[in-house]
């Protein structure tokens, strides 16, 4: 309880309203027009994002948003969506290890696209609390539905250092910034936690690699020309 209170009581300070509410319109209207269901079309290539503690809306405000437009921007005339994952993202549940219920909700979505959009390339990714329903929701998954993943991409990862199950390593980047406590198992907000938002070009570079790598390989891989070259994990 001591340790939820001083993240409740660091998150206050960390994230104030302001940051919290901004853009939210554009953002629900920017979720709508990204959101693919399974009675939705299928895309090339799909991101199902999962948001960081206290975030509004279902894709955030950090990563989210701008992780889509950079993948836009290498995808060279692609059609790419985003699903966001809807579940509480609250201190509670970053508490858990990752909301259960958003967890297998994510796991839900990734198994229907699979099933649905087989010719769809899934990437998967998720920030801060995010990442831990990332990583549960892999678990969750049959091989079948994991073989559709390209790429599994971790922005401030309390479960640093773990591998997605079902992914091949090469497919997985884990973005962790110098003095980021929640990276390094703990349960501190700082300011190296916050400014993921400056690495989703990294991000989108190795996303579109994976996704090329994955062409032919029965992972739902998709023709990436001019895509950039991976980055290692920080």
């Amino acid at each position: 309880m001591l340790v939820a209170a001083g993240l409740l009581a660091s998150l206050a300070t960390a994230l104030p309203a302001s940051s919290i509410h901004r853009a939210e319109p554009v953002l629900e209207t920017r979720q709508n027009r990204n959101t693919q269901t399974a009675a939705g079309p299928c895309a090339d290539m799909t991101i199902v994002f999962a948001r960081g503690t206290t975030e509004r809306g279902n894709v955030g405000t950090v990563v989210g948003p701008p992780l889509l437009d950079a993948v836009k921007q290498l995808s060279n005339g692609l059609d790419v969506n985003m699903q966001g994952v809807d579940y509480p993202a609250d201190v509670r549940g970053f508490m858990q290890g990752g909301d259960p219920q958003g967890s297998a909700r994510m796991a839900g979505i990734i198994k229907a696209l699979a099933a649905d959009c087989p010719n769809t390339g899934i990437i998967i990714s998720g920030y801060s609390q995010g990442a831990q329903l990332m990583h549960n929701a892999a678990d969750q998954l049959d091989p079948a539905s994991a073989s559709h993943i390209t790429a599994a991409v971790a922005f401030g990862d309390p479960l640093n250092g773990q591998g997605v199950t079902g992914v091949d390593t090469s497919r997985v980047l884990v973005i962790c910034h110098d003095r980021d406590n929640i990276c390094e198992g703990g349960a501190q907000i700082r300011q190296a936690h916050l400014t993921y938002g400056q690495d989703v070009g990294k991000a989108a570079s190795f996303i579109m690699q994976a996704a090329a790598a994955g062409q032919g390989a029965g992972q739902g891989g998709v023709e990436a020309p001019g895509a950039g070259a991976a980055a290692g994990a920080n």
